[in-house]
């Protein structure tokens, strides 16, 4: 199978491996020991990526006001380390679709290795754990003598021990440092979107804003690329609405209801409505767009939705006031999913999917959810492989819906 890339370097924290609970947890220990105050998930996720000495040494920092001296930072990080080695693995996990990606991966001949900052023992303990099947050709992480990212040595020796050549590899990774070890060690990057910093593409790096899209940089022939609407794709935006709404089904030119279709086409134009391009996000296959999903806070749901329907549908949503509420406050809700029927089953749903997850994460919510028709198994099937659990039930507008929220590594 032809590939763009014969080597993958990959980050752990954050890229493969979702290991900030865990690690959290750890340092937590070492502060409470010592009766400084805690930190949350969210401030450890501004902490990590530069090995566990520097993450421990900035819990500190932040707790005490001040620089800790040298001996407090060594005998902090003792703890750390016997407590995390001890619960390496109570919350750690996958990301959704990264191990199916590795094993296509190593399918398809392409070699990989780890890179990371994390110290060598707790690395190589949770590929072993999580990816057994996986011969990565190096499993490296922070060893006595060895320099940390960004430093290129461990590109340079993750190369010699491949026997590939620097314009044969790709460096993937979350964050700022696993970029400029790529650029320092002549190689390119690939940027993630879920992991633990906010990253974007640049004229230096690629970016993936989901595992399938990464993927497709990987591995498929075609070229898959999200970006944020604009008032330019208003017309293709009504229509999905429209299709979520089973008036139309892209098959015809023009949706049945025409009239409501021209007003969604005003709605989807401006960016004080519900249904709008500030909200959604495209996906193009080879520059055509192929698809949308619409996603909002869930704060802003209740007093949107009432402005959008009562000027789409002013005499029907006076009479339907028992709909239940699609999304409550406190939550990041994925509303609308569309795929043109061309590009189904090629991914491109579980793409805007997770793309709506990391934005929803991104913006500080820990709750996603969605609602899924009963009459499309094949949605909830989808929505399950992902990580959504099923909830509750809510009746939207005499339909009743599948409530299901976000729980990655729960079944």
């Amino acid at each position: 199978m032809d590939v763009r890339y014969k080597l993958i370097l990959w980050d752990l924290d954050g890229t493969l491996i979702d290991t900030i609970e865990d690690l959290s947890s750890a340092v937590n220990h070492a502060l409470s020991i010592r009766g400084l105050p805690l930190h949350s998930q969210a401030e450890y996720r501004g902490m990590v990526g530069h090995g566990v000495r520097n993450l421990v040494k900035r819990a500190l920092e932040s707790s005490l006001g001040d620089v800790p001296d040298e001996a407090l930072i060594d005998a902090a990080l003792s703890d750390f380390k016997a407590y995390y080695t001890a619960h390496i693995d109570i919350h750690s996990h996958p990301y959704p679709g990264i191990g199916d990606l590795l094993r296509d991966l190593h399918a398809a001949g392409v070699k990989m290795a780890v890179a990371s900052n994390k110290f060598q023992a707790g690395t190589e303990h949770l590929i072993r754990e999580f990816f057994p099947s996986i011969p990565f050709v190096s499993i490296l992480g922070n060893r006595e003598g060895f320099p940390l990212k960004p430093d290129p040595e461990i590109v340079g020796e993750v190369l010699r021990v491949s026997g590939l050549r620097s314009d044969e590899a790709v460096m993937v990774g979350d964050s700022g440092t696993d970029m400029l070890t790529a650029a320092n060690g002549g190689i390119e990057g690939i940027a993630v979107g879920w992991g633990y910093r906010q990253m974007s593409a640049t004229s230096q790096y690629r970016y993936a804003g989901s595992v399938t899209e990464l993927r497709t940089m990987l591995l498929e022939k075609y070229v898959l690329t999200l970006r944020d609407a604009s008032p330019a794709d208003a017309p293709f935006l009504a229509g999905c609405i429209m299709a979520g709404m089973h008036f139309y089904d892209f098959e015809t030119e023009v949706p049945t209801e025409r009239d409501i279709y021209d007003r969604l086409v005003e709605c989807e134009k401006r960016d004080d409505l519900l249904y709008s391009y500030a909200r959604t996000r495209i996906a193009e296959v080879d520059g055509m767009v192929a698809g949308s999903l619409l996603s909002y806070p869930g704060d802003i749901y209740r007093e949107m939705r009432h402005k959008t329907f009562s000027e789409l549908w002013p005499d029907f949503f006076k009479v339907d006031q028992t709909s239940e509420q699609e999304a409550d406050p406190g939550e990041y809700y994925l509303d609308t999913l569309a795929v043109l029927p061309q590009y189904r089953r090629h991914g491109i749903g579980r793409a805007l999917l997770e793309d709506g997850i990391c934005k929803g994460q991104a913006l500080g919510y820990n709750r996603i959810t969605l609602i899924a028709d009963h009459d499309m198994p094949h949605l909830i099937r989808l929505y399950e492989s992902i990580g959504f659990r099923k909830a509750d039930i809510r009746h939207v507008f005499g339909v009743e819906f599948q409530r299901m929220v976000y729980q990655p590594g729960k079944s």
